[in-house]
């Protein structure tokens, strides 16, 4: 028989390791931005003093039931891809947001070594160092949050649910001594209602759209904003889009993925302040890169925007369309069969063999989609073409900036 015996004590992992590859990172971030020097330059306290500033990253958690374990191992992975692989703006930074991190934890050990040596907090090189701190740690959070923001934003669909997000520190403890950044993950699912069109009925999907300080902000649209549309007495209106709309643009936007419709829609509809009218509808232009490729359809129904259909920018019932047809005797047939109401055909055109073709769809208002030969469709691509777009409505949508930043300080405060 054999002898019960007591399990063997677990050890503790090294934390030796993630220091050393700290290190090693630390280097490989100051090498891209020029500062190796400084790092060679360094003592075992200074290299030490950095590591005591480096910020975690916890795994998103759920916020509430409407959030899946398989969703959220979803979030998890793009979010680690993002933040150690992905450049949050290629056109001002070449680091990723895990190097702009530690540029934060270079900075930061530079300034308190600057105020031990210099023994006096309004020294010139203590106040500049303390900038640079500042500014670092600053840039790092926005961006952190921002490629979030970027993440729901494509994931978010109106016809099944909406993702949003809550970044904040941590408390630091006295054990861990260093400030960790928590994600709470909601989901909110679809709204929907039924309206009444040409005696049936009809589901509709409430538009809405990602956020950092609620489940989900809904969309409504000014009074004003319908003119002669609206003669009712509410001040705003929700706004709803049915599934024939959703089906019709990921049909004819043929070159985007999932992802990039999801968020072509968010960005075309978080902030409807115009509306063309046009035939007894409401025209809401949709651009992609900048560049108009279509319209939602609207009319206003039991004092809602309800959104029924996605016109390519070619179709009869658009302003160019219609103009298209006057040129070309092409009917609406013709166009479908054709297929020049496909986002695919316009990128495929060559302008060499067709200039013909070409003359006739500059003369009818459509010239600028010939530009979209030069762009990637994927979904990194579209979100870096309007990163400042992005990175504004976020700052706009936050509740409170005071309080956000006083929590930072706080949690700032506590590790030195």
């Amino acid at each position: 028989m054999s002898k019960n015996r007591k399990p063997k004590k677990k050890t503790a992992p090294s934390q030796n390791g993630g220091y050393k590859q700290f290190l090693r990172d630390m280097r490989q971030m100051l090498v891209l931005v020029d500062l190796e020097d400084s790092f060679l330059e360094m003592n075992t306290q200074d290299k030490r003093e950095m590591y005591k500033c480096a910020i975690g990253v916890r795994n998103p958690e759920s916020a509430n039931a409407y959030v899946t374990p398989k969703e959220l191992k979803l979030i998890t992975a793009r979010l680690k891809t993002y933040y150690r692989t992905y450049s949050p703006d290629p056109r001002k930074y070449t680091l990723s947001t895990y190097q702009l991190m530690l540029f934060y934890c270079f900075n930061e050990a530079e300034f308190r070594r600057a105020k031990r040596l210099m023994k006096d907090d309004k020294h010139p090189d203590v106040v500049c160092q303390k900038h640079f701190s500042t500014q670092s740690i600053d840039t790092f959070y926005s961006y952190f949050k921002l490629q979030y923001f970027r993440l729901i934003t494509q994931l978010s669909k109106p016809d099944q649910k909406y993702f949003s997000v809550r970044v904040r520190p941590a408390p630091v403890t006295k054990f861990t001594k260093r400030v960790d950044l928590i994600s709470e993950v909601y989901g909110s699912p679809a709204h929907v209602r039924m309206f009444v069109l040409n005696g049936h009925k009809r589901p509709a999907f409430r538009l809405g759209q990602p956020s950092t300080i609620k489940p989900v902000e809904w969309i409504s649209v000014d009074a004003s904003v319908l003119g002669s549309a609206y003669s009712g007495t509410r001040p705003q209106l929700e706004v709803y889009i049915q599934s024939h709309a959703l089906r019709r643009m990921r049909e004819r936007l043929d070159l985007l993925d999932e992802g990039a419709v999801n968020y072509a829609l968010w960005e075309n509809t978080h902030t409807i302040t115009k509306l063309e009218h046009y035939n007894r509808y409401l025209l809401l232009p949709f651009k992609v890169f900048d560049v108009k490729i279509g319209y939602l359809v609207a009319s206003v129904v039991q004092n809602k925007v309800l959104f029924r259909t996605f016109l390519f920018v070619t179709h009869n019932c658009t302003p160019e369309g219609d103009r298209l047809q006057k040129l070309t005797g092409l009917e609406k047939h013709d166009v479908t069969y054709w297929r020049i109401d496909r986002l695919s055909t316009f990128v495929k055109l060559d302008e060499e063999k067709y200039p013909d073709l070409i003359r006739l769809f500059d003369e009818a208002g459509l010239g600028d989609l010939v530009h979209l030969k030069e762009k990637n469709f994927d979904i990194d691509a579209l979100q870096e073409a309007n990163l400042n777009g992005l990175a504004e409505y976020l700052k706009r949508s936050q509740s409170s900036p005071e309080v956000e930043e006083q929590e930072w300080e706080a949690a700032l405060n506590e590790m030195i």
